[in-house]
C-alpha cells in the first residue's frame, strides 16, 4: 500500500469534511483504507465484500454515500469499460495511464505510454482546447484466452475425426 497516497488523500478528506461541518466517521476513513490497499478495479460488491472480511460493519448506503464523495474529491476515479458495471480504482497520486480490457475474461491492464499523452497535446493544439481529461481504452482478448479458444478448437477438430 502507498502509505504517503493514503496519508495524502485523508488530508483531503479531513479538509473538506471540516469544511462542509460533516463529521468526520470512522467507517469513511475504513473504507478510504480498504480503497488504498487495493492493487486492482474493484466494484463496490466486491469493496463490500472486503469490508465484510474485515467484520467492519458499514451500510450500503454508507458505502455508496462514501464512494460518492471520494469521487467526488478526485479521490478515486470511476470507470464503466464499456460495462454497466462500475469499476473503480485510487486515484490520488496515481499517474495518468490507459487501459488494456480483455472482452472474453475481463482483465484490465493498466499501462502508460507518455506517446498517446503527446498525441492529446497535439490535438489540443491544434484544435485550440484545453483539455483537462481523457481515457484511453484498448478492448480485444487476452494472449490467454487466445490460448484457451485455440486450443479449444484443437480439440473439437480431434473429436471430429
Amino acid at each position: 500500500m502507498d502509505q504517503k497516497a493514503l496519508i495524502e488523500a485523508k488530508k483531503v478528506l479531513d479538509e473538506y469534511l471540516e469544511k462542509n461541518n460533516l463529521r468526520k466517521t470512522k467507517q469513511r476513513y475504513d473504507i478510504l483504507d480498504i480503497i488504498y490497499s487495493q492493487t486492482e478495479h474493484f466494484t463496490v460488491d466486491e469493496l463490500d465484500f472486503l469490508i465484510k472480511t474485515k467484520n467492519i460493519k458499514i451500510s450500503r448506503a454508507t458505502l455508496y454515500n462514501t464512494i460518492d464523495l471520494l469521487e467526488k474529491l478526485d479521490l478515486i476515479k470511476k470507470h464503466k469499460f464499456n460495462s454497466k458495471i462500475s469499476f473503480y480504482e485510487k486515484s490520488f497520486y496515481q499517474k495518468k495511464h490507459s487501459h488494456i480490457i480483455c472482452r472474453t475474461c475481463g482483465k484490465i491492464i493498466e499501462f502508460c505510454d507518455p506517446r498517446l499523452f503527446r498525441i492529446q497535446e497535439d490535438i489540443a493544439e491544434y484544435y485550440k482546447f484545453a483539455i483537462s481529461d481523457s481515457e484511453i481504452i484498448f478492448y480485444g482478448e487476452c494472449q490467454e484466452c487466445i490460448n484457451k479458444r485455440e486450443s479449444g478448437k484443437e480439440n473439437n477438430k480431434k473429436t471430429k475425426k
